[in-house]
């Protein structure tokens, strides 16, 4: 019975573990999208560059919390990436959606949200197996 707690406790991700994966993967993407922002950016110059970056960042970050499953965490945790494709699918947001101003308004905690994730994972406080 202990080692069944054991490995139970040890099978269980948690969400601090899916916010510092999300945070890595999510800022990798950035990079990765760069061209396809600034392209996105020259169609719509009525954007702001800044502003849409912070709002791709916001949406992409979300859609990886809700999509990530537990074994993509412990995988991505366990090594230090370099191809990104398989987990594409966990951040990449339609940059069609964002056509006007308004479409650009991010969460209010979005920033304090990812200072405390970037200072967990500096501080190496950070639940993730190789950040």
């Amino acid at each position: 019975m202990f080692l069944t707690l054991i490995l139970l406790a040890a099978g269980q991700v948690s969400f601090e573990e899916k916010e510092e994966t999300c945070f890595f993967l999510t800022n990798s993407a950035q990079k990765l999208r760069y061209k396809e922002i600034e392209t996105h950016l020259a169609a719509n110059p009525q954007l702001e560059r800044q502003k849409m970056v912070v709002k791709v960042f916001e949406d992409s970050f979300e859609l990886c919390i809700r999509n990530i499953s537990d074994d993509e965490v412990r995988q991505i945790g366990l090594k230090r990436i370099r191809d990104f494709q398989p987990y594409i699918h966990l951040f990449t947001t339609d940059l069609t959606k964002y056509t006007k101003g308004e479409d650009l308004h991010v969460s209010k905690d979005l920033l304090e949200r990812k200072m405390r994730i970037a200072k967990r994972i500096s501080k190496g406080n950070t639940k993730s197996a190789d950040f």
